[in-house]
């Protein structure tokens, strides 16, 4: 049954959760699979199916996103990047949530009554009223903004929650960002949980942009065993594969996806 399909069913307890993880290489999770640093998602694997994907054209964060988010490619949602000209001019404008031209996944679940929960999806920013809840992702500036309904937002700051990787970190050492990276990760996936059990929802949309960050600053330490962030770079992963086994295990009925944007 496709995750549409999931929405036009007659059974109500039908429900379908996503969970992104951005910039993430299938050729990454299958070495991880392999060695062992992975063991949730190598039962994932097992039960399910583990494929390699295209990015969009052009291959960049907001406008995979967009066509996650819409199923329609840039011509059709009309995002391209993370900026873009105004018609007529040189003048450069920052494309948000306002300018999407496609309807999105979860205003098709609110339409066949179903309520959705959407926390950290590059692109959705500033917030759009929805049936449940949503919490903007990678380019989001206001935490006021990124959020809806806003009454959360007091529970968001009570929790410490983190919009994104402050990359300017790395200004200071890269102990300094990868301390920071693991931080974020640990926020969210707590955010993530709680609304997750906390919430009522049949579309849950949870997406990790630390898996993106670590990679920006520390991807050729993967590949050097006797790089000083080898391990910690390991050791992130494990924690994402930490979280992928704390959402299986909740689950019954649900359909569940784990995809990317793109590769690395």
């Amino acid at each position: 049954m496709g995750l549409l399909d999931r929405f036009k069913s007659k059974e109500k307890n039908k429900r379908a959760v996503l969970i992104g993880l951005d910039g993430t290489p299938c050729t990454l999770l299958r070495q991880f699979i392999a060695d062992g640093t992975m063991p949730n998602m190598r039962r994932l694997d097992q039960q399910g199916s583990l494929l390699q994907m295209d990015t969009s054209i052009p291959d960049i964060s907001s406008v995979a996103w967009t066509s996650f988010m819409t199923g329609a490619n840039p011509g059709r949602h009309g995002i391209y990047g993370f900026l873009d000209l105004q018609p007529n001019s040189y003048k450069i404008y920052f494309p948000s949530s306002r300018h999407i031209k496609s309807e999105t996944l979860w205003a098709v679940a609110n339409r066949a009554g179903k309520r959705a929960i959407v926390i950290n999806v590059p692109s959705t920013y500033p917030a759009q009223p929805l049936n449940g809840i949503l919490i903007s992702g990678f380019v989001a500036v206001d935490i006021n903004k990124a959020t809806y309904p806003a009454t959360l937002v007091p529970k968001l700051k009570e929790m410490d929650y983190r919009i994104d990787v402050d990359a300017r970190k790395v200004q200071q050492s890269h102990d300094a960002l990868m301390d920071d990276v693991l931080k974020t990760l640990e926020r969210r996936v707590e955010l993530l949980l709680h609304l997750y059990d906390k919430e009522p929802w049949d579309l849950f949309i949870g997406v990790v942009t630390e898996t993106d960050r670590l990679q920006h600053f520390f991807m050729d330490a993967m590949a050097d065993a006797s790089h000083k962030y080898h391990a910690a770079f390991r050791e992130f992963y494990r924690r994402v594969d930490g979280f992928l086994g704390q959402i299986a295990e909740r689950l019954k009925d649900e359909t569940m996806l784990i995809m990317g944007d793109h590769g690395f």
